[in-house]
């Protein structure tokens, strides 16, 4: 039985950030981008993303592994240098997470008040509920900021982590999630992860779509690979051991 240490738990941790990151950024995303089409987001969606302290939504889970992976019992903050893509990344979506609260109830005001206010046609009362509009004009631009500087502070906390298999493959099999949160950044982030080996991407998610059985995407990304570098030996060697699995195409 394959067993794992310390480095397969963080590399975990690592892949889960960037996974409940990615979700949550795409679900905001969205809201933000119906807001400016119609001036209103939904406050129960809002709600949902957060959660509660008995039911925590994505955005919360996400500021727990941040809190976990980098002040945790192996890799304490105090460790690293305050200047660290680490302890600003911490401290950023620990921003995020607390910049949506106030989008939360702000979108609850909005909800519940305006219509009311609008109704009644009381100049005084309709003036502080339009106030609220420009108020989340702000909000959300604040949060938008956050997300792209969350973004380029994951291109530089990853540097490097070209052998994390977890992280490669759920950039490989969740691609049109990231490039939607990531847009014009994700070319960046794949650089930094992988560098200029490019093919090594591919390698990694080949080698863990092998692991878990699923020989014909497997082979796919093996084979993309070797696009990139056909002189790739470990690429070669991963086709012969897939052939070799017994396991037809689709399982």
């Amino acid at each position: 039985m394959r067993r794992h240490g310390p480095d397969h738990k963080r590399a975990l941790r690592q892949r889960d950030l960037l996974r409940d990151y990615c979700l949550s950024a795409a679900d905001l995303q969205a809201q933000f981008a119906r807001f400016k089409r119609s001036g209103s987001l939904s406050f129960s969606i809002i709600q949902g993303i957060i959660g509660e302290s008995f039911s925590k939504g994505m955005l919360w889970r996400l500021k727990d592994t941040a809190h976990h992976l980098f002040d945790g019992d192996s890799s304490a903050l105090r460790s690293e240098s305050p200047a660290s893509p680490a302890v600003a990344l911490d401290w950023a979506i620990g921003f995020l997470f607390h910049q949506c609260i106030i989008i939360m109830e702000a979108a609850y005001q909005m909800q519940q008040y305006r219509p009311v206010a609008r109704a009644l046609g009381r100049g005084a009362l309709l003036a502080q509920a339009e106030s609220a509009r420009q108020d989340m004009d702000s909000f959300i631009e604040r949060a938008e900021i956050l997300l792209l500087s969350i973004n380029r502070l994951f291109c530089e906390y990853l540097a490097g982590e070209e052998n994390n298999r977890p992280l490669a493959r759920f950039i490989h099999d969740q691609e049109p999630l990231l490039l939607m949160v990531f847009k014009d950044l994700h070319p960046r982030l794949l650089e930094s992860i992988f560098g200029a080996r490019r093919e090594k991407f591919f390698l990694e998610a080949a080698a863990s779509l092998f692991e878990a059985g699923r020989m014909e995407r497997a082979e796919q990304a093996v084979r993309r690979a070797l696009a990139i570098n056909p002189a790739c030996r470990q690429a070669e060697e991963l086709l012969k051991n897939i052939a070799a699995s017994g396991l037809s195409p689709g399982t």
